[in-house]
């Protein structure tokens, strides 16, 4: 059953979110009036739900961070309702099967936004192109994504999808958009900024 699934008979149409991640763990966030999560999407090979310790503190749970954060931020007035799915197994390596999936047609149909704080780095564009996430991967929805950032995985010349695609349907947001959130991004850097950026437009909503 979905958490959090107080809905006002006043309410205005819902807006649908996925949020294609790392796992999340939501049972012990914080609750919203105005926000559902729907139960955990497992699409990735070999990922385990472990959700019964109290340190959610490794990249296992980025998508719990990414969630927590959203649920913090949002103020708005509208019923949203998020469907949190895991692309990572348990090695925490990305499931490129489950991407695709993620985009079928199953879980795109009736959304409103993906929100992406992560994405998948290659080596150079001629290796996404050849891949079955450049081929077979398209955006219908409006996706939000964070923008590229060197860290452990990523270098600065490491082509990133979705992040590095020129296209209509993705909006790349980085922590330049948001320069009176200092505090923020010294804990998050590009990874959460995207989460402001897709709460702020959905803020002014009414």
């Amino acid at each position: 059953m979905p958490l959090l699934f107080y809905i006002p008979s006043w309410a205005s149409p819902v807006i649908r979110i996925n949020i294609i991640d790392a796992f999340f763990c939501a049972d012990s966030l914080p609750s919203s009036p105005t926000i559902i999560i729907n139960k955990e999407v497992l699409l990735a090979k070999n990922a385990t739900k472990r959700c019964d310790q109290k340190d959610f503190s490794m990249d296992r749970y980025h998508g719990r961070k990414v969630l927590e954060s959203f649920i913090r931020e949002y103020k708005g007035k509208r019923i949203i309702e998020i469907t949190p799915i895991v692309v990572f197994n348990d090695a925490g390596e990305h499931d490129l099967v489950a991407w695709q999936e993620a985009f079928s047609k199953k879980w795109q149909e009736g959304k409103s936004y993906n929100l992406l704080a992560i994405g998948i780095p290659f080596v150079k564009r001629e290796d996404f192109d050849k891949s079955e996430i450049g081929k077979r991967i398209s955006f219908d929805v409006m996706t939000y994504s964070a923008k590229k950032q060197s860290g452990r995985h990523v270098s600065a010349s490491h082509f990133v999808f979705p992040s590095d695609l020129e296209l209509s349907k993705v909006k790349v947001i980085s922590k330049e958009h948001f320069p009176d959130r200092k505090a923020h991004h010294e804990l998050y850097g590009n990874s959460l900024s995207v989460v402001l950026g897709l709460v702020y437009e959905l803020n002014k909503l009414n």
